[in-house]
């Protein structure tokens, strides 16, 4: 799994989460997309942090 890290942060997120979650995970779409979301919150409340 190919993790990528914006530096502008959240709006970038969502067309990867939804492209890996789609195209690499259909078998278990709904589970990923879940967590891609909890990484890309954990992500972007990070950045703001830092």
């Amino acid at each position: 799994m190919v993790v990528e890290y914006p530096v502008i942060g959240f709006p970038q997120w969502k067309p990867r989460i939804y492209s890996v979650g789609f195209t690499c995970f259909c078998e278990f779409q709904t589970i990923y997309i879940v967590l891609c979301l909890l990484f890309s919150f954990g992500f972007s409340i990070l950045g703001e942090f830092f």
